[in-house]
């Protein structure tokens, strides 16, 4: 089993959440540090941010192997540096340290709007 973090549209409710359910064996709240980015695509991004306190908030997805493969495609993560990744597939840690896995980030704002919140659902009222 994997442990992912997810932040927008992928989390449960959102409009991406169907592709994963099938492999989604637990799910737990979390945070990582960082700031958020609304694409104006209908989902976010994340840049860590180690440095400068900003939370993102989200969940702790528990999914098989054959997830990861599934979230990879979605995200469209075609492996490490790659020149066709969309995003970058990271190992982070929970804010509270009890939790790690992998996240899909970018490595910049790309001259996006921040999602001051941190939250992809309370961005867009559902929270």
């Amino acid at each position: 089993m994997i442990d992912v973090f997810v932040y927008g549209s992928v989390l449960a409710g959102e409009r991406n959440h169907h592709h994963i359910a099938p492999f989604l064996k637990a799910v737990q709240p979390g945070s990582v540090r960082g700031r958020l980015y609304d694409t104006g695509n209908g989902y976010p991004a994340l840049i860590l941010d180690d440095v400068n306190g900003y939370e993102v908030v989200g969940e702790w997805y528990l999914i098989t192997g054959a997830g990861l493969k599934k979230f990879d495609e979605l995200e469209e993560y075609f492996g490490p540096s790659h020149a066709d990744n969309e995003y970058e597939r990271v190992h982070v840690k929970d804010m509270s340290h009890h939790r790690s896995g992998w996240v899909y980030v970018w490595t910049d704002d790309r001259g996006c709007q921040e999602v001051t919140s941190g939250s992809w659902r309370k961005h867009l009222g559902r929270e």
